[in-house]
């Protein structure tokens, strides 16, 4: 299925297993009215319901059984059962554990433990996460000028993704041409360790900041980034994702 609709053999770096994240995730399919569909890899037919509630206390998510599923005996066999839905483009994955029937004071509901692990995946376009403000993220690119070691500048990063990222180019050091190459471009990551990737640029867009001052922004893509590297920066993903929720709810 991975491979069919995304053209990726290994899932590895896009799997989450933080259990806020996966919470959140779950908490915003339900929000969003989504369809979530249950199928098994390799196979066509699928079952679509709905998320009703997230029961974090009991570590169950509750789902609308399909008309005429009201009894047990309506309830598919979990074994090699995957749910998939998405929300703004985002495609969410699970493998789904067990299936059970509870009635409730509202009706019956369909419940499956919450996952361990959600595989996130676009079509057209990587997760895109903005940097923290305040705490500027470094990357040393091979492009000469600036007050870096010679041969090299230093750039802010201004959002990241699986996919690749963009750069803050204050003084214009980036060939801003689609497919100029860029390799071992060195990001250095808060979370203890440090991605070394080949960036090809992909575009070039003109930014004000908050001060008016017009700077150029520089989106590159990584060119076959290692598992190990993109490992990193998925950590890194999920650490400023949990940042910045965590900011959102200080301001509210």
């Amino acid at each position: 299925m991975f491979k069919e609709k995304y053209g990726i053999d290994d899932v590895g770096p896009y799997e989450i297993t933080s259990a806020r994240q996966i919470t959140r995730m779950l908490a915003s399919l339900c929000e969003a009215r989504n369809d979530l569909k249950l199928q098994r890899l390799g196979m066509d037919a699928t079952l679509t319901t709905r998320i009703l509630d997230i029961d974090e206390a009991r570590g169950v998510i509750e789902l609308l059984p399909p008309l005429p599923a009201m009894s047990d005996r309506h309830i598919p066999n979990a074994s090699g059962l995957w749910a998939e839905s998405s929300v703004d483009g985002v495609h969410t994955f699970f493998q789904v554990a067990s299936l059970a029937l509870n009635i409730l004071a509202d009706g019956p509901v369909w419940e499956m433990p919450i996952p361990e692990t959600i595989i996130r995946l676009q079509r057209r376009e990587y997760y895109r996460v903005p940097a923290k403000a305040g705490r500027p993220i470094h990357c040393i690119v091979p492009a000469g000028g600036n007050d870096a070691t010679p041969g090299q500048a230093v750039l802010v990063l201004n959002d990241i993704s699986l996919g690749g990222a963009s750069l803050v180019d204050r003084l214009g050091v980036m060939d801003p041409a689609v497919g100029t190459l860029y390799p071992n471009c060195r990001f250095d990551l808060p979370i203890g360790s440090s991605v070394v990737a080949d960036l090809v640029v992909a575009n070039a867009r003109e930014k004000t900041l908050p001060d008016g001052q017009t700077v150029r922004t520089v989106g590159c893509r990584f060119d076959a980034l290692p598992r190990p590297m993109a490992a990193a920066v998925q950590r890194f993903i999920v650490q400023l994702e949990r940042d910045n929720l965590a900011r959102d709810k200080r301001s509210a």
